[in-house]
């Protein structure tokens, strides 16, 4: 998994890609899932923080969708475990950052049911007046 993040992770940059950061992102989560915890592995070089060559904001301004902002939460988890920090130092942001996207997520479902809700108001009226 880890070799087709990575050879991913290339392609995207040479490409130029505006979700470069989806395979970076995933070959630091397997660097991560792989070596994590392990003795003498000194955390991942920043020439290895394939998620860093392009972050998930660059993606949130011109196109955002949800993994893109979920991306961003994400990333800020793999660089305190990628710097060797623990979990527990970046707490505070990772909670505000998955608190923000349930949030938006629960926004957005109240636009997409009101939506629905107006749309079926709308074929009903049609069926109405038709009769």
């Amino acid at each position: 998994m880890k070799v087709h993040y990575e050879r991913a992770a290339l392609i995207a940059r040479e490409r130029q890609a505006a979700n470069a950061f989806y395979p970076g992102l995933n070959y630091l989560a397997a660097e991560l899932a792989l070596n994590t915890g392990r003795r003498g592995w000194k955390g991942v070089d920043a020439v290895d923080r394939r998620g860093d060559q392009q972050e998930p904001e660059g993606k949130n301004l011109a196109d955002p969708d949800f993994w893109s902002v979920v991306g961003q939460t994400e990333l800020q988890m793999a660089k305190a475990l990628a710097g060797g920090s623990s979990l527990a130092s970046a707490r505070d942001a990772l909670e505000r950052g998955f608190q923000d996207l349930h949030k938006a997520r629960r926004r957005a479902l109240d636009v997409g049911v009101g939506l629905r809700q107006r749309a079926l108001r709308a074929a009903e009226i049609t069926r109405c007046v038709r009769r």
